[in-house]
């Protein structure tokens, strides 16, 4: 009897058990298509998969944690790059050494003598001193996108992309605790290149309002036909419309770059998931967004203003060694915003 009532009693705690609903956890990615392999919300956490945009008026939207100042930010991408100067200093090297062998060497002998003569008439002292260097720096700074060699600039682009690419995936393991190489950073974090780049052409796109309104501009002031104040105004207006368009735009797509990287992820659902993801905070997040350009060129300046004055010659080569360390430093900030975001 003893064990007949045992055994009912197991029977009835296993149909108990069999009766109530079994918790799965489902792994789906950002656009929301279920993935083979089980994953724990911390993994998903982990792995940077963005959450679902909060709907205002909602509670999940009142208990959205706020996101962090740029000062934060800044400290948080600094100590990221500390923690982990071995490989992305490496990282660095690898890009100013590619871009000197390969694009620098193609052309800077014919832009050297320019640029020196250039830099060596600054005045010796006052305001204009200081004023004289950042304007040969912006100068420099154009002439860095520019390329005498037509095989320069095709060159520059990829070595661009491929060292985006290193970097946010280092970026993704740092915030995942994992360890990584610099070879694992180039060997498994290319699969992406041809979804980065549709996400690229994307902003490209984007940046077009803001392009129509520059060219308008200066047509109009370059042949005289805004003479009068008010038609000025008209035209400075428009042009300022175009680029908050653009900023408005690109403010969700510079995103979409980091999220795309994901394993499985598609450009156009990564754009998606982008939009979703700045939903309702476009505004705060424009003004970190715009912060880190004034962040770059400052600390091109401090550095690059004692070559200019003292050692023209310099000048050149030490901008690609800082062009280098500000590449992996504006990406290791935007991912740290990104994760921010999620």
């Amino acid at each position: 009897m003893a064990k007949a009532k045992k055994s009912g009693t197991a029977i009835k705690s296993s149909a108990s058990r069999a009766s109530q609903p079994q918790k799965k956890t489902v792994r789906a990615n950002a656009a929301g298509v279920p993935m083979a392999s089980p994953v724990s919300i911390t993994d998903e956490k982990m792995a940077g998969v963005p959450k679902a945009a909060p709907v205002r008026g909602s509670a999940s939207f009142e208990e959205h944690p706020p996101i962090p100042n740029v000062f934060r930010l800044t400290a948080t991408a600094w100590d990221v790059l500390r923690s982990h100067w071995q490989v992305f200093v490496s990282i660095m090297l690898i890009y100013a050494g590619m871009n000197i062998i390969f694009i620098q060497g193609l052309h800077a002998e014919s832009n050297l003598p320019a640029l020196q003569t250039a830099l060596n008439q600054i005045p010796t002292s006052g305001f204009g001193h200081v004023v004289d260097g950042v304007s040969l720096i912006t100068t420099l700074i154009g002439a860095s996108g520019t390329s005498v060699a037509p095989t320069a600039g095709p060159y520059q682009f990829v070595l661009a992309v491929v060292v985006s690419l290193a970097v946010i995936w280092g970026c993704r393991e740092v915030f995942a605790k994992r360890d990584f190489s610099v070879r694992d950073m180039f060997y498994k974090g290319m699969y992406p290149f041809i979804p980065f780049l549709l996400v690229g052409l994307l902003i490209l796109m984007q940046l077009l309002p803001f392009a129509i309104g520059s060219a308008l501009y200066s047509i109009v002031v370059a042949n005289g036909i805004a003479s009068g104040l008010l038609l000025q105004g008209v035209f400075i207006a428009l042009f300022l419309v175009l680029t908050g368009v653009s900023l408005y735009l690109l403010c969700s797509s510079v995103f979409a770059l980091y999220i795309v990287t994901l394993p499985g992820m598609a450009p156009w659902a990564s754009s998606r998931t982008a939009r979703d993801l700045v939903a309702h905070r476009r505004f705060t997040i424009m003004r970190k967004l715009l912060f880190l350009p004034l962040l770059l060129f400052l600390v091109c300046c401090v550095v690059l203003l004692p070559f200019v004055w003292w050692w023209a010659a310099a000048a050149i080569w030490v901008f690609t060694l800082v062009s280098a360390v500000l590449l992996v430093f504006g990406h290791i900030y935007m991912y740290t915003l990104y994760r921010a975001l999620i």
